[in-house]
């Protein structure tokens, strides 16, 4: 982990996130309130409804950080044990991120040891079973890449898109309606579900434009509001 941009710090439910020290508000990746609750709360149905929906299910995640989700999707997947595949495409700006989180897959000693106990304390908790073979079910299932691009192989092949990218003022690039617009229209197949903790203009414009219906969804611990839009099938609430 970059020393000087980013430290860990503790969130209330006793699980571990990410301070961005650069940031004049030294922006945390998740709520104060629990990066594993916050985590199922956003993600967690949506990660249920694309695994009940889908054969061979494919998710895009927008935002490794200290690798949440792709965990999260790692043990809702073996709790079901099917016979088809699952996989998973990641992108990650950090290095370390991506270095740490590959090593922990592989079953080797990281830099993040101490962090990733804690996290790995609450998902066990409630995936005792499945968390013993999530590190090498990730290995095998989950590509994970450093540069946000259009990967030609995967258009048109992702039903959960779970975008977990820092917030527009940390990463202002990530949350513009044009960018968007062509990530979404890139990847999305039909079904398909896109799920992020915010709720922004540009956001909705850009999903709207690629034909998807949004959903009314509150926040996380009292914030306003996140974001469910969903193409090619209906969600039920």
């Amino acid at each position: 982990m970059d020393g000087e941009r980013f430290a860990v710090v503790m969130t209330a439910d006793g699980s571990p996130t990410i301070q961005d020290l650069t940031h004049p508000q030294r922006e945390w990746m998740h709520h104060r309130g629990g990066a594993y609750q916050e985590t199922q709360y956003i993600y967690g149905e949506a990660i249920r409804a694309v695994l009940a929906r889908c054969t061979h299910p494919r998710f895009l995640v927008v935002g490794l950080g200290l690798g949440y989700i792709e965990i999260l999707i790692a043990c809702e997947w073996l709790k079901i044990s099917r016979a088809d595949t699952c996989r998973i495409l990641s992108f990650e700006a950090d290095e370390n991120w991506r270095t740490n989180f590959q090593q922990w897959c592989q079953g080797r000693p990281t830099a993040l040891d101490a962090i990733y106990q804690l996290r790995d304390q609450k998902f066990q908790q409630d995936y005792p079973q499945q968390m013993r073979h999530a590190p090498a079910w990730l290995q095998q299932f989950l590509e994970l890449h450093g540069q946000l691009d259009r990967l030609p192989q995967w258009q048109g092949q992702i039903h959960g898109i779970l975008y977990d990218a820092y917030s527009a003022k940390t990463s202002p690039d990530l949350w513009q309606e044009t960018f968007l617009m062509a990530l979404i229209q890139h990847y999305a197949a039909s079904p398909c579900l896109f799920v992020t903790y915010a709720s922004t203009g540009s956001l909705k414009r850009a999903l709207t434009a690629c034909g998807f219906t949004l959903h009314q969804r509150a926040g996380f611990a009292g914030k306003k509001a996140s974001t469910w839009a969903t193409r090619g099938w209906e969600l039920q609430g």
